[in-house]
């Protein structure tokens, strides 16, 4: 980009931060939020125990990493899976048995 004409444009360093999903603990904000609620919910409604201690060092132990290894392959897969899970089909691919086939109309109107 630089050939060093009349207008040529600089190329110019773009900052990480711009570029980079913010990660805490090594996963994406959201990913930690639900955790961290989870594990929260768990041990009010189980009480204080050491049940409890164990279920929740489960779930911590077990699906943090996973989060972790997910979120270090597709630091976006978080935002890309909302909007997947928010749309709805357009319309149902396959029409009920009992329907008729639509005769398709023309594009262009006879003349």
């Amino acid at each position: 980009m630089t050939d060093g004409g009349p207008g040529a444009r600089r190329a110019r360093p773009v900052h990480q931060s711009l570029v980079q999903t913010p990660v805490f603990a090594g996963v994406d904000r959201s990913f930690l939020v639900l955790e961290v609620t989870l594990s929260l919910a768990v041990a009010v409604g189980m009480g204080v125990s050491w049940v409890t201690l164990i279920v929740v060092g489960l779930f911590v132990g077990i699906v943090h990493p996973v989060l972790v290894y997910l979120t270090r392959v597709d630091p976006l897969m978080t935002a890309f899976a909302a909007r997947a899970l928010a749309q709805a089909p357009v319309y149902d691919p396959l029409g009920a048995a009992s329907t008729r086939a639509r005769k398709p109309a023309r594009a262009v109107p006879k003349s």
